[in-house]
């Protein structure tokens, strides 16, 4: 047997064993963040204190992590989820399911700028497609409203096929031009149709949620409800991080730092661009249908070209080509619209558009990372992950 034969053998166990040692290694890394949530539930269903709930998490996020030696970013994931759930207890249970529906909005973009390079200014009346497929099943057709949401997903991602198979062969600005045209027409379109989707007054819908006793915990309505965007959210969120790290994912990648290159290597384009299209169409198709049971009504008005601003306001500040990215340009976005909008600088009333303005300025100049670089990289450079 030649040399060659036996250093060529000598590879496949090395192989297994590395990539053994790399599914070790991320299944361990959603261990402190499982944990945290664990012990954050359990506490608040024996104490019923927010507080000692959300200590409780935070210390066992930042143990579990340094135990097992995941780093700093299983940390940061374990203690967001802590805080996730404890916050309905401490702050407006209405609100942080709206930041949801920002974030998992968001995580669309994400797919679609920052993995395959696009950029679409349509995410919000693809949210409103969702948002409307559960109001008009709901109250038309008397569809309960938890079995809409899967219709929402469906029918979001065929609007994002069929306005991605265009737009998909556009580049810069003509894109942006293609999905403008469709965030400015929406409110247009959903007044044409008139009395099927309720016209200027849209449509009003029952809660889908009744309060809850878990343990010596109270939930009323809206927090069940937060509760269940939550789940949602964290299924988008594992399904959209394994797309992200498969073979899809590099694929997408490839496509978005060098077209001509990815083609070569037998990557089709066309086929990963129009995929994240309507990948990024699904993920706001459940947005809005959260978002419609949330509110409880619909109409055109709430979709119009400065909400689908918000979802590039959040990527942009969050950081476009993660996750966690996305989720803390929600949080970001959704306090710049309650809190500064409207506040008087300098004599001057700031305006939303102004303020959006502002801070993708900020945003692009300062953060270079967006805000997770920033953080993540203050914390791993004071935390080095330990060596395994």
């Amino acid at each position: 047997m030649s040399a060659a034969n036996l250093e060529s053998k000598s590879r496949v166990p090395a192989a297994r064993r590395t990539a053994a040692h790399l599914r070790s290694v991320a299944r361990r890394t959603w261990i402190p963040a499982t944990v945290s949530v664990v012990l954050t539930l359990a506490t608040m269903a024996t104490t019923a204190n927010a507080g000692f709930a959300l200590i409780a998490g935070v210390v066992a996020a930042f143990l579990t992590s340094r135990v097992l030696g995941t780093g700093p970013q299983s940390a940061l994931v374990g203690i967001a989820l802590a805080g996730a759930v404890d916050a309905p207890f401490a702050y407006s249970a209405f609100n942080l399911t709206q930041i949801l529906v920002l974030a998992i909005g968001a995580w669309g973009l994400v797919i679609l700028g920052g993995q395959t390079g696009q950029i679409s200014v349509a995410q919000g009346p693809f949210v409103g497609v969702g948002a409307y497929t559960t109001a008009v099943l709901s109250a038309r057709f008397g569809v309960p409203l938890l079995a809409t949401i899967p219709a929402a997903v469906v029918i979001g991602a065929i609007a994002g096929l069929l306005i991605g198979i265009p737009s998909s062969r556009l580049r810069g600005i003509y894109q942006v031009i293609t999905t403008l045209a469709v965030a400015v027409s929406f409110p247009t379109l959903l007044l044409a149709i008139g009395d099927p989707v309720g016209g200027s007054t849209g449509i009003a819908m029952p809660e889908p949620f009744q309060a809850a006793q878990v343990g010596s915990v109270s939930l009323d309505p809206t927090q069940v409800m937060y509760f269940f965007a939550l789940a949602c959210a964290l299924v988008v969120w594992v399904a959209l991080s394994r797309i992200i790290k498969s073979r899809h994912g590099t694929a997408m990648r490839a496509v978005r730092q060098n077209e001509v290159v990815a083609a070569v290597n037998g990557i089709s384009v066309s086929h990963y661009r129009i995929t994240s299209f309507v990948l990024s169409a699904a993920c706001a198709g459940l947005a809005g249908s959260i978002s419609a049971m949330s509110v409880g009504a619909v109409s055109p008005d709430s979709f119009g070209m400065l909400y689908s601003i918000q979802f590039l306001v959040a990527v942009a500040v969050g950081g476009a080509d993660s996750l966690m990215g996305g989720l803390l340009g929600a949080i970001a976005v959704f306090w710049l619209t309650t809190s500064f909008s409207g506040i008087p600088i300098g004599g001057v009333q700031v305006s939303n558009e102004v303020a959006y303005g502002l801070v993708i300025i900020l945003a692009l100049v300062v953060l270079e990372g967006g805000l997770w670089g920033a953080v993540s990289g203050v914390v791993e450079s004071r935390w080095p992950k330990r060596a395994t």
